[in-house]
Order: structure tokens, then C-alpha cells, then sequence
């Protein structure tokens, strides 16, 4: 078998082993990459937009700007849920790592430690740290607990934590030591993804400035331009002299439709960009084009409809 069929073949049982894993336990698999939300929120927009065209009887436009919004909207809720329970958890996770080192290194045993920790307010780590007592009473020792708290809240900064606190101890040294080295790294870590986001929120503020600089040029044609140019039609159908083309009504609905959707274009793209640029991942885009859509929507119905 050549590397290439290895490679093949590797890959196919991922795939395989991802969709098994879906089965079992969708959840897991959706907390992992949101983006398999897409195929079900997109029967949700599919099942909307029949609902809206034949019983509600909204016209086609609004029908698929309408969709968009709820394809959307399903991954972004998530995304942005998903990511906000992982940064309350990390952010106590240091807190943890901190406490059980202090008290360690006061002289108390790790299992006293760990009792201490359990009434401590680690937020949703406080159940967690009860979860490797019990692990502890039953014969499992440290390193084999934190590995299995590390399934139970798998976030990036804990797995690395718990990995980089079993390859120490494997190497050997003080309980405390170890566990003021795993705090340190994730206190280390939260500070470059603190500055990391503040490096590139000023591109972020740039995705905004744009949107809005663009709807601002919409609504100035929108609202000047067009109104110019039929008053200016309206003079030439009188038999005043006009130099120019002629706008009638449904050149005007067009022109709307066509500032519109570049609205909606814009707030797209615009919002994928965010996401990409400010977390890495298209998925996180979602959250800023739904808002950038509902923008665009509002200022269609207020300005150029």
C-alpha cells in the first residue's frame, strides 16, 4: 500500500469515526465545529420560507432575505454560547490551579486541598473539582483524574493544562511546583488571547466603519439621488427641457432593490471578515452578518422602500 492510500484511508476513517461519533452524541461533535449546525438550520430556513411564501404570503424578496437571517442565526447563537461558557470555565480554571497550589504548598495534602477547592465558587469547575475527589476515593490517582476532567471539560487551555501537569509529573517533582507551573501557563495563555484580541479588534471597528460608511452612501442615493432624478422625469414629461435617460416607476423599485441588496452583500461579507479576523474561525462571522443583515433591513424599510 502505497503513502497515499495510507493517507486515504486514514482520512476515511476519520470521517467515519466523526460521523459515529455524531450519532452518539451530537452534541459533542457540534460543540466541536459548529459548522454541522449548517445543514439543520438550513431545513429550519428551507421550512420557514414555505411557511412565509404559502401561508403567510410574503413576497419572494423577503422571503429569502428572511431564510438567510435564520440559517444563520442558528450556528451564531451557538457559536457565540459555546464560546462564552468556555471563557467563564477558563477564566476559573487558573483560579482552580492557583488555590490547590497555595494551599498545597501551606502544607495541606492534595486530598485536603481538593475538599477545599470543591466548596470553593469556581463557577461551573466547582462540580468538576468534586468530580476528581470522587475520582481519587475510587484509586485513580491525580494525573489519571485530571485526564478525565479534561474529557469532561474538554477547552483548549484545560487540555493543554492537564497535559502539560501529567508530563511534568511524569518527569517528577513537587505537586505544588507542578500545579504553579500548569497556573502559571494558563494564566500566561489568557493574557496572549487577551492581547491577541485586543491587537485585532481595530479591524474589527474597521468591518463596522465600512458597513456603515457604505449604508450611509445607500441612503444618501436613496433618499437624493433617486428623488433628483424623478423629479427631474416628471419636468421632462411636462415638455421641459431634460438632458439625461428617464426613470420610471419600475427603473425606481429596481434601484431600490439593487441598493438593498448591496446591503446585503456588503453586511456579509463584511461580517464574515469580522469573524475570520477577530477569532479565526468564518463560523464566528455569523453573529456580525445577522446583525449587519437586520441593519441593512431596517434601513431599507425606513429610508429606501
Amino acid at each position: 500500500m502505497t503513502q497515499d492510500e495510507i493517507l486515504l484511508a486514514i482520512e476515511k476513517y476519520r470521517k467515519r469515526s466523526t460521523l459515529v461519533r455524531f450519532f452518539k452524541s451530537p452534541r459533542e461533535v457540534i460543540k466541536e465545529k459548529p459548522i454541522y449546525l449548517l445543514p439543520f438550520s438550513l431545513l429550519c430556513a428551507i421550512f420557514f420560507a414555505y411557511t412565509a411564501l404559502v401561508y403567510i404570503k410574503f413576497n419572494i424578496y423577503d422571503t429569502i432575505l428572511l431564510s438567510v437571517i435564520v440559517s444563520l442565526s442558528i450556528p451564531a447563537l451557538f457559536d457565540y454560547y459555546e464560546k462564552r461558557r468556555i471563557r467563564k470555565i477558563e477564566d476559573k480554571f487558573h483560579d482552580l490551579l492557583t488555590d490547590l497550589a497555595f494551599s498545597v504548598k501551606a502544607g495541606m495534602d492534595l486530598d485536603d486541598a481538593l475538599e477545599i477547592a470543591a466548596g470553593g465558587e469556581y463557577g461551573k469547575l466547582t462540580e468538576g473539582v468534586k468530580w476528581i475527589k470522587r475520582m481519587m476515593l475510587w484509586g485513580l490517582s491525580f494525573e489519571e483524574a485530571m485526564k478525565k476532567f479534561a474529557e469532561k471539560y474538554p477547552t483548549p487551555l484545560i487540555k493543554s493544562s492537564v497535559n502539560l501537569i501529567i508530563e511534568v509529573s511524569r518527569v517528577g517533582g513537587k505537586i505544588s511546583e507542578i500545579l504553579e507551573i500548569a497556573a502559571e501557563n494558563a494564566r500566561e495563555s489568557k493574557y496572549l488571547e487577551r492581547k491577541r484580541l485586543s491587537g485585532v479588534f481595530p479591524f474589527i471597528v474597521v468591518c463596522y466603519l465600512s458597513f456603515f460608511v457604505f449604508t450611509v452612501v445607500i441612503i444618501v442615493l436613496a433618499t437624493h439621488l433617486i428623488p433628483t432624478l424623478e423629479e427631474a422625469t416628471k419636468r421632462a414629461q411636462e415638455g421641459s427641457p431634460f438632458i439625461g435617460f428617464v426613470l420610471t416607476p419600475q427603473t425606481v423599485e429596481l434601484y431600490k432593490r439593487l441598493f438593498f441588496h448591496a446591503l446585503i452583500i456588503q453586511g456579509l461579507f463584511n461580517g464574515l471578515m469580522a469573524g475570520k479576523v477577530g477569532e479565526g474561525n468564518i463560523v464566528a462571522g455569523f453573529k456580525h452578518t445577522v446583525l449587519f443583515t437586520l441593519i441593512a433591513t431596517a434601513v431599507y424599510v425606513m429610508f429606501i422602500k
